[in-house]
């Protein structure tokens, strides 16, 4: 990258980057040599692959390729200041993340650790929690809680059992703690769900 052309199309403020980057861009002659060895990332390789395929040389695919070579830049600098994520995911492994999945949807009731989990799919833990943070947007137990929530709603509608014996059947020990969770979801109480459902079946 020319530092000096790309100062002259960017200027602005150099603002929320470390200090090491702050100064790197600001050094418009180069005087200080810089390298970092990024580590494999998704979507950049998604972006990349995509630039690939675009082989117009017209202005409309060059400023196409200006963007995603800017976008590609962008992944690179937060990528960078990251300094806490030192988990890279393959597309191979978010495939076993998604069996992951397939398998906590099948067998919800049967669900027992994350670790055992992640055996199952051939993974860490810790891949395995890094691949529902990235699909997501949450961690393995909480994706389960949801779910067992999904059930709870439905047994409630569809079935006879009590409030008592769902919690018990969706694998939860406290009672309070399943009405608290419930109606943060649902924005009802189990309680109140219940009494609705009666109510509609009278009418």
């Amino acid at each position: 990258m020319n530092r000096e052309v790309f100062s002259k199309q960017f200027n602005c403020e150099i603002k929320n980057i470390s200090d090491d980057l702050s100064f790197l861009f600001q050094d418009k002659k180069a005087t200080k040599e810089f390298y970092y060895h990024g580590k494999y990332c998704l979507e950049m390789a998604d972006l990349f692959d995509d630039l690939q395929k675009k082989t117009s040389s017209d202005l409309s695919q060059k400023l196409v390729w200006n963007g995603g070579a800017l976008q590609l830049l962008n992944l690179q600098i937060l990528q960078y200041q990251d300094k806490e994520i030192d988990i890279v995911l393959r597309k191979i492994e978010l495939k076993q993340v998604i069996k992951a999945v397939s398998i906590i949807n099948k067998n919800i009731l049967d669900f027992t650790t994350v670790p055992q989990l992640a055996r199952e799919v051939g993974l860490t833990a810790l891949k395995l929690q890094e691949g529902f943070k990235y699909l997501y947007n949450t961690t393995v137990n909480e994706y389960v809680i949801e779910r067992r929530l999904d059930l709870a709603k439905t047994l409630l509608e569809k079935s006879d059992h009590n409030i008592s014996e769902i919690v018990d059947l969706i694998g939860l020990s406290s009672r309070s703690y399943f009405s608290r969770i419930f109606k943060n979801k649902y924005n009802i109480s189990p309680s109140a769900f219940l009494k609705l459902k009666k109510g509609k079946q009278k009418s």
